[in-house]
């Protein structure tokens, strides 16, 4: 589980409950590399790159008001801003993006993301999409293809797990580290703090 998943355990909020989401959810990402793994002789060249082009692109943060579905949070309502300043100081990763935004449970086409976009002509750090469809009565299915640059090659890692609704879920791959949690609208406010176990952190990503 290398020592972030030993640190997640001791450090990280589970939001405690089970919640059908009906009505909008706010999802939260924090993607990060692992420094140790940036050599490109560890990977082979990614073949068959995803189209991001049907994907939504996220809309950036209003300066004052609400946000919208599919508008990013202002940076002051997320919840995981702890732990990312945390994976910020550990040295060990690298945090690319750390984003939330509102929309639909049920929104059928996949969300678009980049890292801080890089100079002109330069591939950005990451992009990728994310795709979230419920799966059952009490969970939600977590899809997503995103590219982590490595030097001077892009690799490709594809999550693809289950995660309940409040719940903190860490997934692990040797390149790319992912946190995300799924709050129905209303529900941040009654969530309470539930310690950790290590269903939070299940497989790797592919």
């Amino acid at each position: 589980m290398r020592g972030l998943g030993r640190w997640l355990l001791l450090g990280c909020c589970l939001l405690g409950g089970v919640a059908r989401a009906d009505g909008p959810v706010t999802v939260e990402l924090v993607l990060f590399r692992y420094t140790e793994a940036m050599d490109p002789a560890r990977w082979p060249p990614t073949t068959g790159t995803p189209d991001f082009a049907s994907a939504t692109a996220l809309q950036p943060a209003p300066d004052s008001g609400e946000a919208g579905f599919f508008t990013a949070l202002p940076k002051r309502e997320l919840r995981l801003a702890a732990v990312s300043t945390a994976l910020r100081r550990a040295g060990a990763y690298e945090v690319l993006l750390h984003t939330a935004w509102r929309q639909p449970a049920r929104a059928a086409g996949p969300i678009y993301v980049q890292s801080e976009p890089p100079a002109e002509g330069v591939m950005p750090a990451l992009e990728g999409n994310l795709q979230l469809r419920e799966a059952g009565a009490a969970e939600i299915r977590l899809s997503g293809n995103f590219l982590v640059q490595v030097g001077d090659q892009q690799v490709k890692v594809s999550p693809n797990q289950n995660l309940r609704p409040q719940e903190l879920r860490y997934i692990d791959h040797a390149l790319l580290g992912l946190l995300v949690q799924v709050t129905p609208d209303g529900d941040a406010a009654d969530a309470s703090p539930a310690p950790p176990t290590a269903a939070a952190n299940p497989g790797p990503a592919d």
